[in-house]
């Protein structure tokens, strides 16, 4: 399984529903210690967390993400991150 060692940041269930893109990508690094900030994304439709992607190559090994990804990135200042098990709205 891929996400084996994925931990979720528990930053949204302290209470904080709003975040920054930094906060979001420190709460996962710092939980994930194998993760490089160079393969995180956060983004986002609008000012609602969409998704944080982890890049991988075609050989399922970690690797810096590229300009699509980096298209993507949240360029709000602060970003609603919906409560642990809420859906996302996707309008």
């Amino acid at each position: 399984m891929l996400f084996a060692t994925l931990v979720s940041s528990e930053a949204s269930a302290e209470g904080r529903p709003d975040l920054t893109q930094e906060e979001i990508e420190g709460e996962f690094l710092k939980a994930n210690r194998w993760l490089k900030p160079n393969i995180i994304v956060v983004s986002c439709r609008g000012q609602e967390l969409l998704d944080v992607r982890i890049c991988f190559g075609r050989d399922l090994f970690p690797r810096s993400c590229g300009p699509n990804e980096q298209q993507r990135i949240c360029r709000t200042g602060t970003v609603i991150v919906p409560a642990t098990g809420s859906p996302l709205s996707l309008t």
